[in-house]
């Protein structure tokens, strides 16, 4: 499972609208996973179980958004991308989840400096 944590210089809330913005603006669900988590998706998930990776872009995604507070006050944005893929489009499915979350890291990466909050990532 690939892994960043994002720093940034801005209360927990600011932190989680800026960082489901950038999701959201491209199509991404978002719903409430588990306390501090949330889930994003994009794609069609009963297609893509019956035809795996040939979907495209409609190939179903799910990754993970953890958010917390850092020892100096910050907030603490772990962008997790879901082994999910792996089972439902196999290894292709596997590349298309970790390139996503690639672009992703990136995206994010200049919103939140563009915005003068990211701190840095980890």
């Amino acid at each position: 499972m690939a892994e960043r944590t994002f720093v940034i210089n801005a209360p927990i809330d600011q932190a989680q609208t800026a960082v489901l913005n950038i999701f959201t603006r491209e199509g991404w669900n978002v719903a409430p996973f588990s306390g501090d988590t949330v889930q994003i998706s994009r794609g069609k998930k009963g297609m893509s179980i019956a035809f795996g990776a040939l979907m495209g872009k409609d190939f179903y995604l799910s990754q993970n958004l953890q958010f917390g507070t850092g020892p100096q006050g910050e907030t603490l944005v772990r962008y997790l991308s879901s082994t999910g893929s792996a089972f439902i489009g196999g290894a292709i499915g596997m590349r298309k989840s970790v390139k996503t979350h690639g672009e992703y890291v990136e995206k994010l990466t200049q919103a939140l400096q563009a915005q003068g909050i990211l701190l840095g990532v980890q």
